[in-house]
């Protein structure tokens, strides 16, 4: 009892230091560089929530998924050419308040399927910033990448219950709801945190803090899928509806998005959902009849016609499609000269010697997640980061098979955002996406607990 007294003591100093920190560095600042008046605001705000966290993980977590929510609008400072994000900063403190807790309470860290995959990924990736011929621009790649994957391993750490998990899950879908209704806002010209990126025949494609619709198309599908699995076995009918709400608001910014890419995720998500979701045959049928009519009501009744026939049925020759084709050649050709990769984030500097004349110069992506890997880090970083992919899929979907309805329940939300932003992957290159890493983070925490779970089972059966 005396050590918990002292435990606890120790955690509100340090909360009450991190509060104190927090006003002196936002106060300090706002007065050396008045432009970042907001940002400081917001590192308070983020400061004090990583008080909190060193009581409790999951919070620091989320704390992690608003930031990176922030996306671009996210920035508070720049050095030597190289954005300091308020997620990177985020990720760094709570990355020490983990290991903090891991010393204080010498337990030791929960391995994971991913674990040797994803070092083998991220040294392959380290590995080829020093050949790479902007090498600032892959130390600068690199960092994002690896910060990406600690997001993993702090998941893992702070969702160490179910009830961890959709604390974060919950505040995932808030996150994306409050941006779906000023996704809205945008879209009918009331108010845009930026300016539109392009207005098209079809208006505005909205983006509010993100830097492209299509990342934040892949946001709010990661969201709903996420969410989904949880709202069906929510209790209340008051729950449920401000939930149901939510989700509302963040499907219509999807749809706002215009990104076909998300709405694929979106929809090979709620598949996977309506598949493995345990519940009665007959609801899963009345659901996928209830969504099938949906589409057809939106498709006819709010959807240009025009815009459907040029982005869908005419897919083959619409000229954004087309584009994304002759990019997935260059990268080819790209990784055919140059077996072990041009050096990661270094696409962009190396595809003008490959460009196809019919690609818009402003085109320097891939717009494949699977090419990026290729032609940046190699036929070897491909593996690595197919192996990655492979060893999550594969316990997640043990888990969503075997598991206890609890952890069911996170696990089938992690399989199906996983599966979703995996197939965006074909559309964009989401390797280093922040979401795709909170899913596969969501996703070893359910196979962790369910391990834990199996291996409680057979001890206490002997």
């Amino acid at each position: 009892m005396r050590a918990r007294i002292l435990a606890l003591a120790d955690d509100r100093w340090a909360s009450a230091f991190v509060a104190l920190l927090a006003g002196a560095l936002a106060a300090g600042l706002a007065l050396v560089a008045p432009k970042y008046a907001l940002a400081s605001v917001a590192l308070a705000v983020a400061l004090v929530g990583l008080a909190v966290a060193l009581r409790r993980l999951e919070i620091g977590v989320i704390g992690l998924v608003l930031a990176a929510s922030l996306d671009v609008t996210g920035r508070i400072a720049s050095v030597g050419g190289a954005n300091i994000t308020l997620y990177q900063v985020g990720a760094f403190a709570v990355a020490i308040i983990a290991v903090w807790g891991i010393a204080r309470e010498r337990s030791p860290l929960p391995e994971t399927p991913m674990d040797v995959p994803v070092a083998a990924f991220l040294l392959l990736s380290a590995a080829s910033i020093a050949p790479a011929p902007a090498v600032n621009t892959a130390l600068v790649a690199f960092v994002s990448l690896a910060s990406s994957a600690l997001l993993l391993y702090l998941v893992v750490l702070a969702a160490r219950t179910p009830d961890a998990a959709e604390r974060i899950i919950w505040a995932t879908l808030g996150a994306a709801a409050v941006l779906g209704l000023m996704a809205l806002l945008e879209r009918k010209h009331i108010f845009s945190v930026q300016p539109p990126l392009n207005i098209w025949g079809y208006g505005i494609r909205s983006r509010v803090t993100f830097k492209d619709p299509n990342i934040f198309g892949a946001f709010l599908a990661t969201a709903l899928c996420l969410a989904t699995p949880l709202w069906i076995r929510l209790k209340g009918v008051g729950r449920k509806t401000i939930a149901g709400a939510a989700m509302a608001a963040a499907l219509l910014g999807l749809g706002l998005t215009f990104s076909r890419g998300a709405l694929v995720a979106f929809l090979l998500g709620m598949l996977v959902v309506l598949v493995f979701a345990r519940v009665p045959f007959s609801w899963k049928v009345a659901a996928l009849l209830a969504g099938l009519i949906g589409m057809f009501v939106v498709g006819v009744k709010l959807v240009d016609p025009a815009l459907i026939q040029s982005k869908i049925i005419n897919i083959t020759t619409n000229h954004s499609a087309v584009q994304r084709i002759y990019l997935a050649r260059s990268s080819w050709e790209m990784s055919r000269d140059h077996p072990m990769g041009v050096g990661i984030g270094n696409y962009a500097q190396v595809s003008p010697l490959y460009r196809q004349a019919e690609v818009n110069l402003k085109l320097v992506e891939s717009h494949t997640a699977y090419l990026t890997v290729l032609a940046e880090v190699g036929i070897l970083g491909l593996i690595a980061f197919a192996w990655l992919i492979v060893r999550f899929l594969g316990p997640v979907f043990a888990a969503v098979r075997r598991a206890p309805d609890d952890v069911h329940t996170i696990a089938l939300a992690a399989l199906a955002a996983g599966v979703g932003l995996l197939a965006q992957a074909l559309t964009y290159s989401l390797e280093a996406s922040k979401f795709l890493w909170l899913t596969f983070g969501l996703g070893m925490a359910a196979v962790t607990m369910y391990r834990a779970n199996s291996k409680g089972s057979d001890d206490g059966a002997v």
